[in-house]
């Protein structure tokens, strides 16, 4: 479910439709964001942990300034905090 919602009442519950016609339940909709949330969530972990460490190895290359290489390295650390950030997140709420 990627585009607009429709909420419509089918006697005394309510239902949401999509632009192709698929019917949600409340439950199934909370399901389906949470599923999607969850993704999109653990695709930015592996984005920051692919950048961290591309960070981190162009940081110990000697072909550039020392300066350039000590920023390289501090972005390094502040994208895993990020990524450990998502990381502790997803893993607390797996439980719910």
């Amino acid at each position: 479910m990627h585009g607009p919602l429709w909420e419509t009442k089918a006697g005394p519950s309510l239902q949401f439709r999509c632009h192709v016609g698929h019917a949600y339940s409340p439950d199934s909709l909370l399901a389906d964001h949470a599923d999607g949330l969850e993704r999109a969530l653990w695709s930015a972990v592996r984005t920051f942990d692919e950048r961290t460490s591309l960070l981190r190895r162009l940081g110990e290359r000697k072909y550039h300034a020392e300066s350039v290489g000590t920023h390289w390295k501090a972005k390094s650390k502040e994208l895993e905090q990020h990524a450990e950030v998502i990381r502790t997140l997803l893993q607390t709420t797996q439980g719910e």
